[in-house]
């Protein structure tokens, strides 16, 4: 991606944009990253009941710098440079985020991990929709993917009782089916063990320690430098 783009991109309008955006393809790199990212903090939506086929990137605001990376590697498809807004109503947390623009080449992960409940006043509307885990998400967990999976929603986890050192995403919002679908990927693509825990009424999905150094070595080499805090304890 270049600058150039990024800048040619929030000059034009209109048809103009309309026929720079149809030049545009998603790179292997960026393909990656929505696959990750949508299993993390990653999401779309509807608009007036209707898909809309763009893509949010939001972060806590002292996660900037990570979602500035994911700007600049997404730049070709963005208008607008990410805003700071708060996250509660209490105006206490701040959040940074940034939208693509809406694209046809987003409709395959639309279709891909969003499930849609239909309006049961208008046929041709939506009312919501429920985002899952793929069936086929081992087709798709490159280990670059898994590294912004991680940088999105993994963490590092000691055991109170045990002391046991390893590793967590937080995956609670995913049924447990589809969770079970993500530690098959894991240990079918990567041989990576974990297992899966409840929290509260919801599920996280833990890193046996046994796996801990392949999930290292799996995901080092893609994550951003403000991350490598998280594996601190095992590097």
């Amino acid at each position: 991606m270049t600058t150039e783009n990024g800048n040619l991109s929030r000059n034009i309008r209109g048809k103009a944009l309309e026929k720079y955006k149809k030049s545009l393809e998603l790179t292997d790199l960026q393909k990656d990253v929505l696959i990750g990212c949508l299993l993390g903090d990653a999401s779309m939506s509807l608009r007036k009941g209707k898909p809309h086929y763009s893509i949010k990137f939001e972060q806590k605001a002292d996660r900037a710098e990570y979602i500035y990376h994911i700007y600049d590697i997404f730049l070709p498809f963005v208008g607008s440079p990410p805003l700071l807004k708060f996250s509660n109503k209490e105006k206490t947390r701040k959040a940074i985020w940034f939208r693509t623009y809406q694209h046809d080449s987003l409709i395959f992960y639309y279709n891909l991990f969003y499930k849609q409940e239909k309006s049961s006043e208008n046929p041709k509307l939506f009312d919501s929709i429920v985002k899952v885990v793929p069936k086929n998400i081992h087709k798709f967990l490159t280990p670059r993917a898994v590294a912004y999976w991680f940088m999105d929603d993994g963490t590092y986890h000691t055991d109170i009782k045990s002391g046991v050192k390893t590793f967590l995403f937080s995956t609670q919002n995913f049924t447990k089916p589809d969770i079970s679908l993500l530690c098959n990927a894991l240990l079918t693509s990567f041989g990576i063990k974990t297992s899966i825990h409840k929290d509260k009424d919801f599920w996280r999905i833990y890193v046996l320690s046994e796996s801990t150094e392949e999930l290292v070595s799996l995901i080092k080499p893609y994550l951003h430098k403000d991350f490598i805090y998280k594996l601190e304890l095992f590097i």
